[in-house]
């Protein structure tokens, strides 16, 4: 059901995206967690014929959390950060993050390293930062890569300035955008 639901949400025929929908919520009410993350980013985003709309949204997320699906705790992360239906929240973010980011979300640990690095929702530190930057790069996380590149070139995060690091971590996010990210 959930593969038929995609299909047609790839449809331009508003009447066979609205059968796509009824598919994926139907997928979705008999526990597809995928059909559910599928609604929340369609509801979170929007799209040609159906709205936007981040309550509904984020009611998906929720019921698909449960499953400890990373994208469900990543989306709620990001909308707990952006104020998308529900007050902006940085530590009820960097809970949903750090959550994500224990799955295996490297998009969730790269926003986790950017909330540690600032001292928002969390304690500001830098070991940690680094640690989870490090850790995004592993997972090939381009702009993690980007970031740690830039501390080597300016002696951020703790590390000292080193010109080798900086070149080597460049080339890795380099070849990381030659390869196709997995959306959260």
């Amino acid at each position: 059901m959930r593969n038929l639901g995609f299909r047609l949400l790839g449809l331009s025929d508003p009447e066979q995206v609205k059968a796509g929908m009824h598919t994926l919520t139907s997928a979705a009410e008999q526990g597809d967690v995928e059909a559910e993350i599928a609604l929340g980013r369609i509801y979170l985003a929007g799209i040609p014929t159906v709205p936007k709309d981040v309550r509904r949204a984020r009611d998906h997320f929720l019921r698909a959390e449960p499953s400890r699906h990373p994208s469900a705790a990543y989306f709620l992360g990001v909308m707990s950060q952006n104020g998308q239906g529900v007050r902006a929240d940085p530590r009820e973010a960097a809970r949903w993050f750090e959550i994500a980011a224990e799955r295996g979300s490297p998009d969730a640990t790269f926003l986790l390293a950017n909330a540690y690095r600032a001292g928002a929702g969390v304690p500001k530190d830098d070991k940690k930062a680094l640690a989870l930057y490090e850790k995004a790069g592993e997972l090939e996380h381009a702009p993690a890569l980007q970031t740690l590149a830039l501390a080597y070139l300016h002696g951020e995060l703790g590390l000292e300035p080193d010109e080798a690091e900086y070149r080597r971590y460049m080339m890795e996010a380099e070849h990381a955008l030659q390869h196709r990210p997995v959306p959260p």
